[in-house]
């Protein structure tokens, strides 16, 4: 997919696409109203394409599971969660002001000013790992922050980055469900939603208030489509004469 080519809209269809059994997931788009107000309290300029973007929806809330990585549905947060780099937690707690500055630097960024970034969104199941997203804002190119290391690497745009890289490099939302229900050992919808409530209740308020509307229904939905590949397999035995 070129990157010059895809517009937002076509970067969350292909997402939705992919989702589609959890498209209630979806956070919807921030108004006009909100994108002014980041950018007046945070003193940055978002590019039209990524208003854009996140005015048609701002994030989709699926769990991670033990996928942890940079893809968009696990790590793109809502605008009201944003804050420019220097304000982040990662920079005010740091003691040396040309910390992070160097670390820019010395990953090849665009820019070694922290005031050129902001951080979108991170993976909360990596909360013990320090896994981040930040936006150049005048490039919209996104960086992946494995803070504890720390290493920076380009994501490339962001409208691509939501159409190209899907959680866990799933072929389908089988192989998540499944993936998750074989490596752990309180599987099913309910074991995931209870070990996603716990990271989030770490540290991500907003996401915490999200997920409890929709809990209920991942549940049931992940459990369905569990159901569905174990029927499906149990069929392929038969035909080849296992049971």
């Amino acid at each position: 997919m070129n990157k010059n080519l895809v517009t937002p809209k076509q970067a969350w269809d292909e997402l939705i696409s992919f989702w589609s059994p959890f498209s209630f997931l979806l956070v919807p788009g921030a108004s006009t109203e909100q994108i002014e107000a980041f950018q007046m309290k945070e003193d940055v300029i978002l590019q039209p394409r990524l208003k854009e973007l996140i005015s048609i929806y701002s994030a989709f809330d699926i769990p991670s599971g033990y996928s942890i990585d940079f893809s968009a549905e696990a790590t793109l947060a809502p605008i009201d969660t944003w804050v420019r780099f220097d304000k982040s937690s990662m920079n005010t707690i740091m003691d040396d002001p040309d910390w992070w500055p160097g670390i820019f630097r010395d990953n090849n960024c665009p820019s070694t000013s922290m005031k050129d970034y902001i951080v979108i969104g991170s993976n909360p199941w990596a909360a013990d790992y320090g896994f981040y997203v930040m936006l150049h804002q005048s490039s919209n190119t996104v960086f992946s922050i494995d803070e504890n290391i720390p290493v920076i690497k380009p994501l490339g745009d962001i409208v691509t980055w939501l159409a190209e890289n899907r959680l866990g490099g799933f072929q389908n939302v089988k192989a998540y469900v499944d993936s998750y229900n074989e490596e752990s050992d309180n599987g099913g919808g309910a074991g995931m939603s209870k070990e996603n409530r716990f990271y989030l209740e770490l540290g991500y308020p907003e996401a915490l208030a999200r997920w409890n509307k929709v809990e209920s229904k991942f549940i049931s939905t992940f459990d369905e489509i569990g159901a569905g590949q174990a029927a499906s397999t149990d069929k392929k035995e038969k035909a080849a004469g296992l049971h």
